[in-house]
């Protein structure tokens, strides 16, 4: 125990520990997810793939896109472990931080408060590459941390200029070189697709998804 303690106070001076995620409320969200893995997955458990998330978000809503994700990858991406490839991330949140000293002193638990950052939003982007380009597609996806969050989905580059805008980030942000050619008829196949399995089994998990399957466009403002 003795032994134990002290790797963990090790391991806390430059990650988080599993005793920053007891009794604060949040899972153990993973970024790389286990169920894509087919060796190592124990790899994943590490607190350096995980991020606080919101229990409903995480199990229930998250949880269904990456099972569907991984579906149709195996489905439409012909050598999805050669060819397929998935970048997720989070925006970190400037005021949420667990543990929370307020919960803690509440509840008569003494630690460290606020080492955590617990992110506002989860996003992935998904890229098939393949040889031929009408072959490729690519689509993200990108949803607040939270119970009732309203998943959206949408082209890598509309992620990328609202990641621009979440980060508050001058710079462009690049996820695939080329946007790994998302304009396909095969993206938005395949997205149908998937936001099709979500609305059968989450009819509310998109505000308009069920209805509009294709990645929001942006319209032209009016005049006068």
């Amino acid at each position: 125990m003795e032994e134990e303690n002290g790797r963990s106070e090790t391991l806390k001076k430059t990650q988080a520990i599993n005793e920053d995620y007891k009794k604060t409320g949040y899972d153990r969200g993973h970024l790389n997810p286990n169920a894509f893995q087919c060796d190592g997955r124990a790899a994943t458990f590490t607190l350096t793939n995980v991020v606080p998330m919101d229990p409903c978000f995480n199990r229930i809503r998250w949880f269904e896109l990456e099972k569907h994700l991984k579906a149709q990858l195996t489905q439409d991406c012909p050598d999805p472990e050669e060819n397929a490839f998935l970048v997720t991330g989070v925006v970190p949140s400037d005021q949420h931080k667990i543990p929370s000293k307020g919960d803690d002193n509440r509840r008569g638990i003494t630690r460290d408060a606020g080492r955590v950052v617990v992110p506002s939003h989860i996003w992935t982007a998904v890229c098939c590459n393949q040889p031929l380009n009408n072959e490729k597609f690519a689509f993200a996806f990108l949803g607040e941390n939270r119970p009732d969050s309203i998943l959206e989905h949408m082209t890598v580059t509309q992620l990328s200029q609202k990641l621009k805008e979440l980060y508050g980030n001058n710079q462009a942000i690049e996820i695939f070189k080329d946007d790994c050619n998302e304009g396909t008829s095969k993206a938005k196949e395949v997205l149908s697709a998937i936001t099709k399995k979500l609305c059968g089994d989450l009819p509310n998990w998109v505000k308009d998804a069920c209805l509009d399957e294709e990645p929001p466009e942006k319209k032209p403002k009016r005049n006068g």
